[in-house]
């Protein structure tokens, strides 16, 4: 199931906005002002919170299986008790877990009630509070230990960050770079394996002396950029060294690796954020890579290469 992620603009917000009872729970959007200059460029709460989220309020006086159903029917793991415009607290499947677990059969015989009829007040765990201009470090220890923050005060909650929240945003932000990285170290390890150093210098001379001048190419990969990768595999002289571990069509190669030389400028120079039109062309080009390497090790395996 996934986790209560209660979502904001990008914006700080000034009040929250009018709930309405749904079938005992309430639920309200956020009304925001403009962020700083500073809250839109640094990777801050406001950054992770997911855009035009609505949240959802449980009764403090709420039977449990009312509120468990609540979550389920919402795909929640957890939601604020609010009482009087006031949060009192979180109720979650863990809480819930909790108080059973303290809950034994002697005082469900004493009491006349099974764990469904605790009411939601009776389950409730305490969640650190944060801005929505917090920095993400800030929040990680009580992440770990609660499972998640509360953005906002008590009178004013604009949302819920948990780990899965963070680890998404992460993941999102990071994703261009990895496979920027895993596409350039895998094409330098399959240039490795179809030529020697001594082939490499030879290749590179062929292809790049006239940009740096005749003996002045540089000779190893680490001194070499990636546009350079391109020109020296693309080159007809070079080309039938590298086909064997990179492909047989010569102009698509060398169309890949522009469109890959291209993002990566933007992405490493920070240009701008790539589309998810791109974000998918690169994972279609780090697929190519890895197949390329898969029949590289399988071909060597079986003495071919």
């Amino acid at each position: 199931m996934r986790s209560h992620r209660i979502a904001i603009p990008r914006k700080i917000h000034e009040r929250a906005g009018q709930a309405s009872t749904d079938g005992g729970a309430d639920k309200a959007t956020t009304s925001l002002s403009e962020f700083t200059l500073i809250s839109s460029l640094f990777h801050q709460i406001n950054r992770v919170l997911p855009e035009q989220q609505k949240l959802l309020f449980l009764r403090p006086d709420m039977k449990a299986a009312e509120a468990l159903s609540l979550l389920k029917l919402n795909g929640y793991s957890q939601a604020p008790v609010i009482f009087n415009g006031s949060v009192l607290g979180i109720f979650s499947f863990r809480s819930f877990s909790l108080k059973c677990a303290d809950f034994s059969l002697e005082h469900a015989q004493k009491e006349r009630r099974a764990p469904g009829d605790f009411t939601v007040d009776e389950c409730l765990e305490q969640f650190t509070y944060v801005r929505i201009t917090e920095e993400l470090q800030n929040t990680f220890d009580a992440m770990e230990r609660d499972n998640g923050v509360l953005v906002g005060n008590p009178d004013l909650p604009q949302g819920i960050l948990t780990p899965m929240d963070l680890l998404r945003y992460l993941y999102r932000v990071t994703k261009p770079f990895v496979m920027i990285s895993e596409i350039e170290t895998a094409l330098r390890a399959l240039m490795n394996s179809a030529v020697s150093s001594v082939e490499l210098a030879e290749c590179s001379n062929r292809a790049l002396a006239q940009h740096y001048g005749v003996g002045k190419a540089p000779q190893s990969l680490l001194e070499m950029t990636f546009d350079n990768y391109r020109a020296i595999i693309s080159h007809g002289g070079n080309w039938p060294k590298f086909s064997p571990v990179l492909g047989a069509n010569r102009a698509r190669v060398s169309a890949k690796l522009s469109e890959i030389g291209e993002l990566r400028n933007d992405i490493f120079h920070f240009k701008r954020e790539i589309t998810l039109q791109e974000h998918e062309l690169l994972g279609n080009h780090r697929e190519w890579l890895l197949i390329q390497a898969r029949i590289v090790d399988l071909s060597e395996k079986e003495g071919k290469l």
